[in-house]
């Protein structure tokens, strides 16, 4: 610990001990979240960059391009995910357009 850390813990051990507990709390919860995503994207249908990739035999800068053109993509706990329905939907809309009035 440097000095001024020591300096404010010894001269303020309730704040010390308040902001400790504090940080602890922020730490489990942030934690039990990222668990908690995980375990819901490990369950569902959801799809990372990764593999929507190797399944579309494409780069990430490629996969960039086709969010922008449309690819529906979903950010879940800072993630990005996309649906394997949603990816199969925006290929079949990409190789049989619709006809254009």
């Amino acid at each position: 610990m440097n000095n001024a850390f020591q300096s404010f813990k010894n001269e303020n051990p309730a704040l010390y001990q308040a902001i400790l507990y504090q940080a602890q709390a922020e730490l489990r919860e942030t934690f039990e979240e990222k668990k908690l995503t995980n375990s819901i994207i490990e369950q569902s249908e959801y799809l990372t960059r990764a593999q929507v990739c190797k399944i579309l035999h494409i780069s990430y800068p490629t996969l960039y391009k086709r969010i922008d053109e449309g690819l529906p993509k979903h950010k879940i706990g800072g993630r990005v995910l996309f649906t394997q329905s949603e990816v199969d939907e925006f290929v079949r809309s990409r190789l049989y357009p619709r006809a254009k009035n």
